[in-house]
């Protein structure tokens, strides 16, 4: 099975006219949070909603932020918690 990669553009909420677009941005079906990186989130003035702790497959744990974000793609709108 291979890897699905999409173009999206990642929004903050309360600016939506500021946006960034990521020409290959990795579809896990499974996931439950979207995953942006640190620059981006800054870049676009993410506000930090929680902070949580998780096991990753390496067996390290890692602090998670969550930041509200606005996704679109393929002409789909989805406000949602990264």
């Amino acid at each position: 099975m291979g890897h699905v990669r999409v173009k999206i553009r990642i929004a903050n909420p309360t600016r939506r006219q500021e946006f960034v677009d990521v020409d290959d941005a990795l579809v896990d079906t499974g996931a439950t949070w979207t995953t942006v990186t640190r620059d981006i989130a800054d870049r676009l003035g993410l506000q930090v909603v929680d902070q949580v702790q998780a096991d990753t497959a390496a067996g390290e744990v890692k602090w998670i932020t969550h930041l509200h974000s606005f996704k679109t793609m393929a002409s789909k709108a989805s406000p949602t918690s990264s």
